[in-house]
This record gives structure tokens, sequence and C-alpha cells, in this order.
């Protein structure tokens, strides 16, 4: 962490690779004590909070990194299928686990599980450990995906709780209806779709790409300044780069660094004859970074008898929010305040799906 605070501040190009280790191998081991304690928790009478120590942040796992469908219906069948799918895979996790570490202990260490006397685990670390366990989770994983689904966890959640959104027999069957009780849109006749169009805003916003990622970029030069740090030209060859690897997510639905191909940044960028090579005397670098988003064009939807009604974002409000996504999410954010970078390309793309993917390279 102090690392991470200080790279900030200091350039500590020449030794990022041994932090960086350093510190993946210190977070495992907090996750493998984690896991020790939670089994430990397992082999006394407290296999509940066992259970829960594991459950609760594979679920957060699974939020951070897996967009909740647009498709969902019921927020709260969808979360309780995914809390008991893990909560049966932890299950069976930890009772493996014990059934293994039981067999070491007799067979390694001579020891049965009778002369083994387990103390009773404090409800508070465990509390403790769930918490710092799901920041680090969080933030290792993808912040931005994570604020995006507990953002649509809370408007569903609204949603279902307004009169608009749950549909009733009265609402679906005008013949039966009482005429003192009449739903807010009774007929689906297309004159009654347009005046919805026309009243609640369901037209989508017109975004206008390459202004969206010249926004995105002078954001990013605001981040740096704010920082002390000198602005990114915008490069165009970076730029064309980053556009060819937004459509090729676009259009073939995927989410990565690498393509279908098996192309990082940097061989992408070699396949086009582009190479980003820096001497800075003691040391060299040779290689584009890169950040990606994949951002929605609305928030929410909501049906009034089956007619949709979005919550759609405006092209500053998308390029406001990738930026926050990349600033809240430590990878991302080392990146725009590198200060060896001097050059980036904002490429954007928007799916047929209303997903909109962005990519960032930096030189």
């Amino acid at each position: 962490m102090l690392i991470g605070f200080l790279s900030n501040y200091f350039p500590v190009s020449n030794y990022q690779s041994i932090f960086q280790s350093a510190f993946e191998i210190g977070i495992l081991c907090f996750f493998l004590a984690y896991f020790v304690y939670a089994l430990k928790c397992w082999g006394t009478t407290s296999k509940i909070c066992a259970v829960l120590m594991v459950t609760i942040p594979l679920v957060i796992y699974f939020l951070a990194t897996t967009i909740i469908p647009n498709s969902t219906t019921n927020i709260y069948i969808y979360l309780f299928i995914q809390f008991c799918f893990y909560a049966i895979l932890s299950t069976i996790l930890l009772y493996i686990s014990d059934k293994v570490k039981s067999g070491i202990e007799r067979y390694v260490f001579k020891r049965s599980r009778r002369s083994y006397h387990y103390s009773l685990p404090s409800w508070s670390y465990a509390v403790i450990g769930v918490i710092v366990v799901l920041l680090l989770i969080v933030n290792f994983s993808s912040v931005s995906i994570f604020s995006s689904n507990t953002a649509t966890i809370a408007k569903s959640i609204q949603n279902i709780n307004s009169p608009g959104y749950a549909t009733t027999s009265t609402a679906t069957n005008p013949t039966s209806a009482d005429p003192t009780k009449s739903p807010l849109i009774p007929t689906l006749q297309p004159e009654v779709v347009s005046n919805i169009e026309s009243t609640v805003g369901n037209s989508p916003p017109v975004i206008d790409i390459p202004t969206l990622e010249k926004q995105i970029h002078e954001q990013i030069n605001q981040q740096r300044r704010s920082k002390g740090l000198s602005d990114l030209s915008y490069d165009s060859s970076l730029t064309i780069i980053a556009r060819k690897h937004s459509a090729d997510m676009a259009q073939n639905n995927y989410f990565s660094h690498d393509n279908l191909q098996g192309f990082g940044p940097t061989e992408r960028g070699n396949n086009v004859g582009y190479s980003c090579y820096k001497n800075y005397g003691s040391y060299y670098t040779n290689g584009i970074a890169e950040n990606i988003m994949q951002n929605n064009l609305y928030d929410s939807v909501t049906y009034y008898n089956g007619v949709p009604r979005y919550a759609w974002n405006s092209q500053e409000e998308l390029a406001q929010s990738t930026v926050t996504g990349w600033m809240n999410s430590p990878g991302h954010r080392q990146n725009i305040l590198t200060s060896t970078y001097d050059r980036e390309g904002i490429g954007v793309a928007i799916a047929s799906n209303d997903k909109v993917y962005i990519t960032e390279d930096f030189c």
C-alpha cells in the first residue's frame, strides 16, 4: 500500500516489477491466512460463520467481475440465486479442505482431530477479515464494474418498489379492468408508445464519438495536472490502435486487453508498425500501456406495460464516469499518473447492445 502511494510522487520504474511481485505475494499470503481462519471456524461449531466468510467474498468478486444482465427482471431473485450458488460452492470447498487438512494432520504430523483442540474463533476477527478481503477484492478486480452493479441493484430495488414497475392483472388485461383504477398505460397502440417516448425522454442521446474521445482525454490531463504532472499529447496513431481494439471488443462481445488472437496492446501496436521504445539512460522501456473500460449508454430501464423507459447517460456523463472509474482503480490510476508517459490515444466504440467500450493507450 505504501508503495502504491509513493509511486504517485516518486518514480519507481526501476524497481516496479520487484515491488509488484512482493505486494502480490503479500496479498496472496493474506488471502491464504484468511481462508485458514475460515477453515478453523469450520472445525468448530461456527460452520455458518465459516460458510459466510467464504461466500460473501465470492459473491462480491462475482459482482466486481460480471455485469448484471440488463434483462434481469427481479434483482432479489437474481441475488438470492447467486448467493445460494456460492454458499453451496463454499460449503463444498470448506468440506474438502477440512478433509485434506485432517489427512495431513493425521499422516504427516501424527495428530488426530480428537487430540487437536480448536478454540472458538472470534466473530470480531471474522468481520474485520471479511471487510478487508472485500476491499482488496473490489480494488483488484474492477471498481467500475462493482460500482455499476451496485447502482443497478439500487435502481432495480427502487423500480421494484415504484408503482410503474409491477405489472398486475388489471394492467395486462384491460377488458376486465376497473375503470376507476385504470393503469398508467392501458394500451400499447403506436401513438401511445410515441407519446411515452416524447414525454419521458426515451430517445437515446446523440453521441459524437470523436468529441467523446477528446473529452476523456482532457479529463485525463486534468487529473495529471492536479498531481503536478505534464499533459499527455493526443497521438493519432495510438488513437487508431485504441479505436480498433474498442471496435473489436464491441463487435465480438469480449472485454480484455488481449484480443481474440491473443495480441496485447504492444503486439497490436507492432502489427501496425508502432513502437513505443524509450531510453532513459540507466534503463529503458518498450511497450504500450493500456486502460480499458466497459460503460453503458443507460443506467437503468423501467418498463411500463412492456414499454421501456431508459435512464440515458449524456456524453458528458459517459466521459466523467469513465475517468472516475479508472481513477478509482489502482492499476488504471497508476497508468494515468505515470510521469514518464507523454502521449496517449483514446478509442471509443458503441456495441449494438448499448455497451460502450473505451480503450486508452499510453506511450
